[in-house]
C-alpha cells in the first residue's frame, strides 16, 4: 500500500505550485519509506562512452552519475528484479555572446534608466563615475501574487547605491529587500492588473566593457508566472 500510495504522489507532485513546506513534507514521507523498506535488491548496468559499463548494486535512494555530452549512445540495462526509474538532466553554460529571448509569461517586466533628473537615458556607453537610476516595472496578469521575486543584476563595471543610507529615498516597498555588490532583490506581493515600479541609484564605476545581466521576476511557488527581460552590453568609458 505504501508503494502504491507512493507512486501516485511522485507522479502527482511536481515543482509547480508547491511552497517550502509542501517540498519537505514529501521529501521526509519518501525518506522514511525508504528507511523502513531497508536494502534492496537492485543490479544495474549503464553503458556508456567507448564500451565502459558501470555496474551499480544495492541501490537505495538515488545515485547521480555525470556523464559526457559527447559521448553516445549510453545503454542503462536493469538486471535485477526492483523496479528501477531514470532521469536524463543536461545543463550546459550559456556563450557571453548568445543573446537572451525575453519572457513575459503571467506578468509583464520592463526596465528603463533615467538621469538623475529624471530624463530617459541609454547606458550601451556611459562616462565613469555617470549616476543613474534604473527603474524596473513589474505588471501583472489576471492573477495575483503573494510570493513575488524580483531580482535586477548589474554588469560588473556598475555600483549600486545602497538606498538605505537615504532611507525611503525612492519609496520602494517591498516585504523584504536584499541588497548585494552586484544585485538588488525585491519581495513583495500584487494584485491582478497591478502595476509596481521599483528604482536603485547606480554609478558607473570601472573603465571597460560588461554584459548587463536580464532582470528577472517570478512567483516562488508558481512556475508558470515569471518575466525575463532580454541581455545586453554596456561599455563605461
Amino acid at each position: 500500500k505504501a508503494f502504491t500510495l507512493a507512486r501516485e504522489v511522485a507522479s502527482a507532485f511536481t515543482a509547480t505550485m508547491c511552497t517550502t513546506q509542501e517540498v519537505a513534507f514529501v521529501s521526509s514521507a519518501m525518506s522514511r519509506m525508504n528507511d523502513i523498506v531497508g536494502e534492496s535488491a537492485t543490479e544495474i548496468a549503464i553503458t556508456y562512452g567507448n564500451g565502459k559499463t558501470e555496474v551499480i548494486r544495492n541501490l537505495r535512494g538515488v545515485k547521480t552519475i555525470s556523464l559526457d555530452a559527447t559521448q553516445s549512445p549510453v545503454v542503462v540495462e536493469n538486471l535485477g528484479n526492483e523496479d528501477t526509474f531514470f532521469a536524463l538532466m543536461t545543463r550546459r553554460a550559456r556563450l557571453i555572446e548568445e543573446g537572451v529571448k525575453p519572457v513575459s509569461d503571467g506578468v509583464n517586466l520592463s526596465v528603463s534608466y533615467t538621469d538623475l533628473n529624471g530624463k530617459k537615458i541609454g547606458v550601451e556607453h556611459l562616462k565613469q563615475g555617470k549616476e543613474i537610476l534604473a527603474h524596473i516595472d513589474v505588471k501583472m496578469g489576471a492573477n495575483s501574487s503573494q510570493s513575488m521575486a524580483l531580482t535586477y543584476a548589474i554588469p560588473s563595471g556598475w555600483e549600486i547605491w545602497n538606498d538605505r543610507l537615504v532611507w525611503g529615498e525612492y519609496g520602494n516597498d517591498a516585504s523584504y529587500t536584499d541588497i548585494r555588490d552586484d544585485r538588488i532583490s525585491w519581495y513583495f506581493s500584487i494584485d491582478a492588473g497591478k502595476t509596481r515600479r521599483y528604482t536603485v541609484k547606480l554609478r558607473a564605476a570601472y573603465v571597460g566593457t560588461f554584459m548587463l545581466p536580464p532582470a528577472i521576476c517570478e512567483d516562488m511557488y508558481n512556475t508558470s508566472c515569471r518575466a525575463m527581460t532580454t541581455n545586453g552590453t554596456v561599455i563605461v568609458e
